[in-house]
């Protein structure tokens, strides 16, 4: 998540030299040389943006122009190699940039970022209506100048063509998504048959300009082509699985309102809203009812596996978290003992009775007291026994953040920060579960929640505690550590106490608590504070916070540290 926020109207016109691809002819060379004034410039095979990429050139380089077609240059890149570039990047040369191809800006606050995708970093907002011309295409983001603006943005939340007499002459956008698999076909027609014109990455994001039947059009590259929307997450239209043999629908959002229906195992719904951990479906023509969402799978996200229609433990896994842990034959201490499990071990879980879990070993069963294990946050939750009660009966809203198309900042190896929120909550939820707190996640599905949505379940449920959950990025790679932030003075007291757990139990930078002016924050009347729990931006850190012992350590920090706010 980035800490820094600007707004378009304090940039200049020097943003254009600064952050825009550009380049400049060098008299005194000779006016056949072009020199990079800007980080990076895309070199294509061809003279228009539908070629692909064959090299990068940067600042500070000098390269001979070869030819000139339409409104594309032609450099030496070497011996035997040349490419081009746009004719409308030379500084200063505004006739030709009137040449590129129109678009306008379709949506408010607009991130701008210096490059194409979330990991670089924000230089500004540009808003809804603005008139741009498009200087290139990288993936699904385009380097875009207007007089005043110049950088990367989404092309999620741009329509080509231009306003003209208050009536804006674009192209509809029917629906947005995000690609599921790798190498998905973008074909010239609507058909199998087609035509292959490209391939789309995995987690690319794309706008529809029409959809027929199980088709979708897009533009690619300067193009139009037809995708198969099977292997596409719409936006809006957001599908899930269920997984349970049975599962009830029911008429309002608690787990015990009024029984409506029964679903069963492979049915496909669309999630039409998300609350108390949740999700409402339409389950036939014109009728909606809500289920619980652990019982549901998305697209390649599983969330649970095969509960029953009574809520029985469903299958899941725990972890050891001691050395020496004894499995018995039976549900308490006096039972016999089986084995002996050591620290980071896992298990199946087939049930839970009372505190303890009943788990498969090789040939035989035995169970394992839920105090010495952590769960992945799908199984029916044991209590602790003999642990301070401070926390039973509190109202926790635990926030991951992003989700959905917003993703979040994205980790020099690939990861994604909206998942390793989502992941960091479960675990978190399920520690403070087992000691009798009552615990609400603003999401529990990959879905895209509001920042007022956030804040209104913190509002609405009265919570004693609101944590904002996410992971920093800056352009800095070097830069580490974790953040505790608190916005009004009564928030105050939990920033602290929370920024203490944390620097007592990681063995990493402490970045200390400190003021942020963050939504969820600013407009929240309940004790609240916003977690960043490391930098997804320096590789060796994200190494460490995706780990499977950094989360179990961090989640459980958190768990004491809302243990001692609450004596």
């Amino acid at each position: 998540m980035k800490t820094k926020t600007y707004f378009a109207g304090i940039l200049t016109a020097a943003l254009l030299t600064s952050t825009g691809f550009s380049v400049q002819h060098v008299y005194g060379q000779t006016k056949s040389d072009i020199t990079v004034n800007t980080e990076v410039i895309n070199v294509r095979e061809g003279p228009a943006l539908s070629f692909p990429i064959v090299e990068k050139v940067y600042r500070g380089n000098t390269y001979h122009v070869v030819s000139e077609e339409n409104d594309w240059i032609e450099i030496k890149l070497g011996e035997n190699k040349s490419g081009w570039i746009a004719g409308y990047l030379v500084a200063g040369d505004m006739e030709r940039a009137k040449s590129a191809e129109k678009a306008t800006v379709t949506s408010d606050h607009v991130r701008i970022r210096k490059g194409p995708g979330t990991s670089f970093e924000e230089t500004g907002y540009i808003n809804n209506g603005t008139e741009i011309s498009i200087l290139d295409r990288e993936n699904n983001w385009i380097h875009f100048q207007n007089d005043t603006l110049s950088g990367w943005i989404s092309a999620d939340f741009i329509q080509t063509g231009v306003v003209e007499n208050n009536e804006t002459n674009v192209q509809t956008v029917k629906a947005t998504g995000m690609a599921l698999t790798n190498n998905l076909n973008v074909r010239a027609s609507a058909s199998k048959d087609g035509r292959v014109i490209g391939k789309l990455k995995k987690d690319a994001t794309l706008s529809f300009e029409d959809i027929q039947g199980e088709w979708g059009k897009i533009t690619f590259h300067g193009e139009s082509g037809w995708v198969n929307t099977s292997f596409i997450a719409i936006d809006g239209e957001e599908k899930a699985t269920v997984t349970a043999s049975e599962l009830v629908v029911r008429k309002s959002a608690t787990t015990d309102g009024e029984i409506l229906a029964t679903v069963h195992k492979g049915d496909s719904f669309t999630i039409l809203q998300e609350r108390n951990n949740m999700a409402k479906i339409q389950y036939e023509s014109e009728k909606t009812g809500w289920v619980a969402t652990r019982y549901l799978q998305q697209p390649s996200k599983l969330v649970q596996t095969e509960p029953t229609v009574a809520d029985k433990p469903t299958s899941s896994t725990i972890v050891i978290l001691r050395d020496g842990t004894s499995l018995r034959s039976g549900s308490d201490t006096n039972t016999t003992l089986l084995a002996r499990a050591n620290k980071g071990e896992t298990f199946t879980v087939l049930g839970v009775e009372n505190d303890w879990y009943k788990i498969q070993l090789a040939e035989q069963t035995a169970y394992v007291a839920g105090w010495l294990v952590s769960t992945d946050g799908q199984a029916t939750q044991s209590k602790q026994s003999g642990i301070e009660n401070n926390l039973n009966g509190k109202v926790i809203v635990l926030d991951p953040g992003h989700g959905g198309h917003d993703p979040g900042t994205l980790g020099v190896g690939g990861t994604m920060e909206k998942d390793l929120t989502l992941r960091t909550a479960r675990l978190l939820q399920a520690k403070l579960e087992k000691v009798g707190a009552d615990v609400l996640l603003t999401r529990n599905l990959d879905s895209y929640i509001t920042l007022p949505a956030r804040v209104g379940i913190s509002q609405l449920n009265i919570a004693d505690a609101y944590i904002s959950i996410h992971y920093d990025a800056t352009e800095d790679t070097r830069i580490n550590g974790i953040t505790t932030y608190y916005y009004h003075t009564y928030q105050q007291q939990l920033a602290k106490v929370l920024d203490d757990a944390l620097s007592t139990a990681l063995q990493i930078n402490n970045r200390g608590y400190r003021f942020g002016d963050y939504h969820v924050l600013r407009e929240n009347n309940q004790s609240a504070t916003l977690l960043e729990l490391g930098y997804l931006s320096n590789p060796a850190e994200e190494l460490k916070i995706t780990s499977n012992e950094y989360q179990e350590m961090v989640t459980t920090a958190i768990y004491d540290g809302l243990m001692t706010f609450f004596k």
